[in-house]
């Protein structure tokens, strides 16, 4: 028998759910979604669902991310993409659409558990881009003036050359850009919600963090202006997180910053839980570590087109176990643990 299941609302000063009470509400969602479920089972749930405020909660992250997994999939699907390259063909008749239709379909599958101001912010970069990838996806970009760069997992930007200026805007999530010379010696600048970057012939990335921002040069050097006037040049070989108030001190390079862009996710002696939240980027649905494993160190190189390939790679490499407990629900914990 089929029950549509639905937990209470949850006060928003809830604690945020453990990594067990998070799988705990993942296995019980798979219990209470069983055609061959029982009463049993039904009045089981229940009892779990009361006991903790915290556990309606993770309930509810449960019940989202499936949700936002299986929209990706319903009989819908080209509806929504029809409706979606409406939107964006009315918003952009400013520009020349600059990618097919059919490409937001992709970016359709990026939906992310987030709170809803969020995710409208998140799609509406989508439809102002002129180019943007889904999860999971790396975009390379030939500009015209012989220059290229890459979109990272889930990504959007617009490009804008005039006659004065190459000014790329990150309307979201990382770019790693190779700057050509221009004949008309036009400057070139990365515009970002907390700065702007202007490369000194160069090779870097930018990324954006939920709460401040990340420049990693490579070749050349970029300065750095922050939209409160703080000025720094950040050199060869540096990084530096910043915001639209401070730049922070630089500090040499991570090497892995430089990699995604071919398709590796680098980790340099790294802790399993930064691994996991990278790794995590390119795939849908929920990624956990166990507490008691997420310290351990990782190096290796990782594939980021494949990540459940990755995840075999750690498993056979790391005292820890894969538990798969839907399509879209992944725990990562100790090999010897009972969970």
């Amino acid at each position: 028998m089929s029950r549509k299941m639905h937990a209470a609302t949850v006060n928003t000063n809830t604690p945020k759910p453990t990594h067990q009470q998070l799988q705990q509400a993942a296995l019980w969602f798979v219990v209470v979604n069983d055609e061959n479920q029982s009463e049993a089972d039904h009045q089981q749930w229940r009892a779990w669902l009361a006991e903790n405020p915290q556990h309606q909660q993770a309930w509810q992250y449960v019940e989202n991310i499936s949700g936002r997994f299986a929209k990706a999939q319903n009989d819908q699907f080209a509806n929504t993409c029809q409706t979606i390259t409406t939107i964006r063909e009315q918003r952009l008749s400013r520009r020349r659409l600059l990618q097919a239709g059919g490409m937001m379909c992709v970016a359709w599958f990026g939906v992310r558990f987030t709170q809803l101001p969020e995710l409208a912010e998140h799609y509406a970069n989508r439809f102002n881009a002129d180019r943007y990838t889904g999860v999971g996806e790396v975009a390379e970009v030939q500009l015209q003036d012989g220059g290229k760069l890459w979109l990272n997992t889930d990504s959007a930007i617009n490009i804008n050359y005039t006659s004065n200026a190459r000014v790329i805007e990150l309307l979201q999530g990382e770019i790693y850009i190779e700057t050509a010379k221009d004949k008309n010696q036009r400057p070139f600048k990365v515009e970002t919600s907390m700065a702007t970057l202007t490369a000194l012939g160069t090779q870097f990335t930018v990324r954006e963090y939920e709460h401040r921002q990340l420049l990693a040069v490579f070749d050349g050097a970029v300065e750095i202006k922050t939209r409160n006037g703080e000025k720094q040049v950040i050199s060869a070989g540096q990084q530096s997180f910043f915001t639209q108030d401070t730049i922070e001190t630089p500090t040499k390079v991570a090497a892995e910053h430089g990699a995604w862009h071919k398709h590796i996710l680098l980790a340099d002696n790294i802790s399993l839980k930064q691994l996991v939240a990278e790794l995590g980027r390119y795939r849908l649905g929920y990624l956990g570590v166990a507490p008691d494993i997420e310290d351990i160190k990782v190096i290796g190189a990782y594939p980021t087109q494949q990540p459940e390939l990755a995840l075999q790679l750690l498993q056979d490499s790391l005292p820890i176990k894969i538990t798969q407990i839907s399509p879209w629900w992944v725990n990562i914990s100790s090999k010897n643990s009972s969970q």
